[in-house]
């Protein structure tokens, strides 16, 4: 996946921003509680339903280890949908879509593109954002890899 062709949702924990690729992104809603789940620790929040559909629902900054994160600045979550498998990315806020053309070269950003589910981090104006592999994030999601 590049980000030459691709429009990206720019998410935003603690500091740090966090591009998904805006062709998964099925909506973003409130952020509420979601259901307690078997298993349910680490990253994992739990369940909700939207609009009917089930999914489970994630901590990006408890996953990535984002300094100046906390539980209580989630106002957001981010739905996205791969392969019938809807996925809630619980975030402080979002902040625009980055359209093709304006992400920048890639750079090193504080050992961020080796972590999991991090595809690479490119420049944004002046900022740097991490590309979400959305694929990956999800199979961990639900092949219980994430506790």
């Amino acid at each position: 996946m590049t980000s030459q062709g691709t429009a990206y949702l720019i998410l935003k924990d603690g500091e740090e921003l966090f591009g998904l690729p805006l062709d998964l992104v099925e909506s973003v809603i409130p952020y509420r509680e979601p259901e307690a789940v078997p298993y349910q620790k680490g990253a994992k929040l739990g369940a909700l339903q939207n609009r009917g559909k089930f999914m489970g629902v994630l901590n990006l900054a408890t996953l990535l280890g984002v300094e100046g994160a906390s539980g209580e600045g989630r106002s957001v979550i981010a739905v996205a949908l791969v392969d019938d498998a809807y996925l809630g990315i619980a975030v402080a806020a979002t902040l625009g879509i980055a359209r093709p053309g304006e992400l920048g070269e890639d750079v090193e950003a504080l050992g961020r593109t080796e972590a999991p589910c991090v595809e690479r981090s490119v420049r944004w104006g002046e900022r740097v954002v991490h590309l979400l592999d959305f694929v990956l994030l999800t199979e961990l999601f639900w092949d219980n890899l994430l506790s």
